[in-house]
């Protein structure tokens, strides 16, 4: 059933960004997590985000599945480039519907649903304007 579900993903990757090379790149890096070759599926990944083209036009479940992957590699692995990719496609796909992005994070086992959470916490943070965070200095009178 999990095989299916990212030869899915693969397929809608590559439907949407009109390129079979991009969706060939996403089912290679499931393939190679399934096959227990981290660093490949890592670096398949990096290449799928690095294509600034590819990654825009990446659907929402895409970028959600990609994001799960990248929590996945970072329990096998332990890099903090892993939990990058997961923040910038949590990012991106909050700008298609942070509702989903929440919904998906609820569907998820407990630990890849944490983990999640705090990355979409965070890469929320950093996306906010400068100007609308309070500091201290705008609480002392």
């Amino acid at each position: 059933m999990r095989r299916l579900l990212y030869m899915t993903a693969a397929a809608v990757a590559a439907a949407c960004t009109g390129g079979a090379a991009s969706g060939g790149i996403l089912h290679d890096a499931f393939d190679d997590f399934e096959s227990g070759k981290y660093a490949e599926s890592e670096a398949r990944l990096a290449a799928i985000v690095a294509d600034s083209s590819t990654f825009a036009a990446l659907p929402l479940p895409v970028l959600c599945d990609m994001a799960r992957l990248s929590v996945r590699l970072d329990s096998a692995m332990d890099s903090e480039t892993n939990d990058a990719v997961a923040a910038r496609c949590l990012s991106r796909a909050r700008d298609i519907d942070p509702d989903s992005v929440d919904a998906f994070i609820e569907s998820l086992p407990a630990e890849q649903a944490d983990q999640l959470r705090l990355l979409n916490s965070v890469s929320t943070y950093l996306t906010m304007p400068r100007d609308s965070l309070v500091t201290d200095s705008d609480t002392v009178q």
